[in-house]
């Protein structure tokens, strides 16, 4: 459906069924959202708690929520990948280095 990801805010959670509804700001509808579409299932999910995720269809293609992350599992994915993108153009620097060094010798 959508290829982006949206921010909001679980408005309702029912612990004992695994669902709930996510508010997106400026938008009337809920979004559905089930215990499995969250990437970490380690912490339970919280009213008020800022979430990203991407539009799913279920079974019945209904729009759900679908790869659910919590804010600051966002913000450590981010870095995540901050840290390895240095660490490729710390690679290529070196790599290029070496392959000069060589030729010019």
């Amino acid at each position: 459906m959508n290829n982006k990801r949206l921010q909001g805010k679980i408005k309702f959670w029912n612990t004992k069924k695994g669902f709930g509804f996510i508010e997106q700001e400026g938008e009337e509808k809920q979004m559905f959202i089930h215990i499995k579409a969250f990437a970490n299932r380690q912490k339970k999910p919280a009213i008020g708690q800022v979430v990203t995720y991407m539009v799913s269809e279920d079974k019945n293609g209904r729009p759900c929520a679908a790869d659910v992350m919590r804010e600051d599992e966002v913000a450590a994915q981010t870095e995540k990948g901050k840290s390895i993108g240095l660490g490729l153009i710390v690679l290529t620097v070196v790599v290029v280095s070496a392959a000069a060094w060589y030729l010019l010798k």
